[in-house]
């Protein structure tokens, strides 16, 4: 059980970093929109990648979020059979202040937070391939309209 809740709250840990991270890198693309026309070549510049980034960063926030979920779960039915094995015992003394701590933190542990910043995230992400493809496709038919103009 204390493996299981270590495990948790380190994955929430790692959850929340990356989280950080990502936000990070979705600032610096929208911090470079701020600047004059003539800064912002240099500025993209240092950010490219910034798409695939974010995509790796999505995934892994997942990744992270589906394990903490299951462990979860599994930490809750360990749990239920500590307590049952220790109810007649008299040994949960030794465990008394520890556990209480533990599963205080993990039941209280909400990931609503990093599940909202990953739906922003994605959102952005997709609202910037769909300008792309839009742009894309007003610019294929302008040249389909002057190529057959001109032919």
């Amino acid at each position: 059980m204390k493996n299981l809740g270590r495990r948790i709250l380190d994955l929430e840990r790692a959850a929340r970093g990356e989280l950080l991270g990502l936000m990070k890198i979705q600032y610096k693309r929208a911090h470079a929109s701020e600047h004059p026309l003539r800064e912002r070549p240099v500025l993209l510049w240092q950010i490219r990648g910034w798409r695939r980034q974010s995509r790796a960063s999505l995934a892994r926030l997942w990744m992270t979020l589906t394990a903490t979920e299951e462990l979860k779960r599994e930490w809750a039915d360990v749990r239920v059979h500590f307590t049952d094995s220790l109810a007649g015992g008299g040994g949960s003394i030794l465990f008394e202040g520890d556990e209480a701590d533990e599963t205080e933190a993990i039941t209280s542990l909400d990931t609503s937070l990093i599940q909202r910043g990953i739906g922003e995230a994605s959102a952005r992400l997709d609202q910037t391939a769909l300008v792309y493809a839009t742009a894309s496709t007003g610019l294929a038919a302008l040249a389909g309209v002057l190529v057959g103009y001109f032919l």
